[in-house]
């Protein structure tokens, strides 16, 4: 799978990081993502980190969707697999973060990474359904969403709080900068597509698409 992110870096440089976003239709090319790729990325994720969480209207206890066990003396825990997936059901966003065990998903980085000169910190979303993963925000960096399985709404607007720092978190300043009431952008994402949003753009991801059972 290889990114054509039809630029060089010097254009990508002065006209979007960290300035616009950018929606790349179709840039990556012999997509080879398969939902057993989707499970294995889960299934390597340590659960009970922090790095690992259940979105539904707000981050999720952990208590309610992991639980803990004994394998031979060694305390271990393991997501409760019908919890998380009728929260799925449900509208649910599951999210994986600093992705380090799937092949494909460093492959993709390496090369965002070799284009930007920048490090890059993997992460995966995985919902369905048409409820909206997030209220509307703003991230703090530069983001390069990528989408290989199935499609996804975007809703964007213009900044309300330029170049925040990684202290200001939209969920703690929104009374002050609240989101924008038109969008700037509406755009779905089909497999292949690349989407690159500059921080502070105000974002809400919508999922569509009903896959097949997961977590099996």
């Amino acid at each position: 799978m290889s990114i054509a992110f039809n630029m060089p870096f010097g254009d990508f440089f002065e006209h979007y990081q960290e300035k616009k976003p950018l929606l790349l239709k179709g840039a990556v090319s012999e997509i080879e993502f398969s939902w057993k790729d989707v499970n294995d990325i889960y299934s390597n994720s340590d659960a009970a980190s922090n790095d690992f969480k259940l979105s539904l209207n707000g981050i999720r206890p952990k208590s309610e969707y992991v639980e803990s066990y004994l394998d031979i003396g060694i305390l271990r825990h393991r997501l409760i697999k019908p919890v998380v997936y009728e929260n799925l059901k449900n509208g649910a966003t599951l999210i994986a973060n600093k992705i380090k065990n799937s092949p494909k998903i460093s492959h993709l980085s390496n090369q965002i990474a070799t284009f930007t000169g920048r490090q890059v910190v993997s992460r995966a979303y995985l919902a369905f359904g048409y409820k909206d993963s997030f209220r509307c925000h703003w991230d703090t960096r530069d983001v390069f969403a990528i989408q290989l399985i199935g499609r996804k709404r975007w809703i964007i607007y213009e900044p309300s709080l330029e170049h925040p720092l990684y202290t200001q978190q939209s969920k703690d300043y929104e009374q002050h900068y609240p989101c924008p009431p038109n969008p700037y952008m509406d755009i779905i994402l089909e497999p292949g597509d690349v989407f690159i949003s500059p921080e502070a753009g105000g974002i809400t991801p919508y999922h569509w698409e009903r896959p097949p059972s997961i977590l099996q």
